[in-house]
């Protein structure tokens, strides 16, 4: 099913926000698109089977934006994970760089304007990432996250062994066609999918960079932390028989100590 309502252009942004019920945060997460001072842009909203109640929700609240111009489509589509979720959404853009946005997660005000300035004066790179700030439930900001760009032999062994990874995809823009030339995202991934994308993106030759704003807010709540831990570990596992050439089963131990650290460390901090 698709519902396709707005202008008809062809946008240089493409922002893909996959949903499963996220009836809390998803009129956020599209506020905070439609209010950018950047306006060449199309929002595609991908369903990946949620309920009836929300279907009707999010129809009603998109078509409510569209009412007034904004180019906005929504597909539906049955539950198949977030990885083939996300490969839809870009599948269906025709924007030149795809900016995902979580649907818990919202835009800095203003930031495609700067990412696209940066974009332009750095001739168009493949790829981008710049840091985030972290808001609460209420979308209180709580801190904030500054990245920077290392060799890509560091940003490997980092992502492998570090407490945090040097990145958050919340910040992630990246050019359509580099995109559909890695294969898109790995649909054997159910988590993780973002780092596994960016490890690739690290063994390509394709162009990336380190953008020093903050262009992205990352809501911080029980759901996107500490129940998942886990349940991550199965996909580190995979990451590192897929990429990992040495000290495989150090690697997993001490991912193991790490995820559960960080499962004690956001339960204790970041309580709702």
């Amino acid at each position: 099913m698709n519902t396709s309502i707005g202008v008809s252009h062809s946008p240089f942004f493409s922002i893909v926000i996959a949903t499963y019920n996220s009836f809390d945060f998803i009129e956020k997460s599209l506020q905070s698109a439609i209010l950018q001072s950047f306006k060449n842009f199309e929002i595609i909203v991908v369903d990946d089977g949620s309920s009836l109640n929300f279907k009707n929700y999010l129809v009603s609240l998109c078509s409510k934006f569209t009412s007034v111009g904004f180019n906005i489509k929504v597909f539906f589509r049955n539950h198949d994970g977030i990885s083939s979720t996300r490969n839809f959404g870009v599948l269906k853009s025709t924007g030149r760089y795809i900016y995902v946005l979580d649907s818990d997660d919202e835009l800095v005000e203003n930031s495609l304007e700067l990412v696209f300035d940066f974009l332009v004066k750095k001739n168009y790179p493949d790829f981008i990432f710049g840091n985030i700030l972290l808001i609460n439930y209420n979308s209180e900001k709580i801190g904030f996250r500054r990245y920077k760009y290392f060799s890509r032999d560091v940003f490997k062994k980092k992502i492998f062994s570090s407490f945090f990874i040097p990145f958050k995809h919340s910040a992630f823009v990246y050019s359509v066609d580099a995109f559909r030339k890695l294969g898109g995202y790995n649909v054997d991934f159910l988590r993780l999918v973002d780092i596994e994308l960016f490890f690739r993106f690290l063994n390509s030759n394709f162009v990336i960079l380190h953008f020093s704003k903050f262009i992205s807010k990352f809501r911080v709540h029980n759901n996107n932390f500490s129940d998942n831990r886990l349940k991550n570990l199965k996909y580190w596992f995979k990451f590192y028989n897929l990429y990992c050439s040495k000290f495989k089963i150090l690697m997993k131990i001490r991912r193991v100590f790490i995820e559960l650290l960080k499962y004690f460390f956001v339960l204790i901090r970041y309580k709702r």
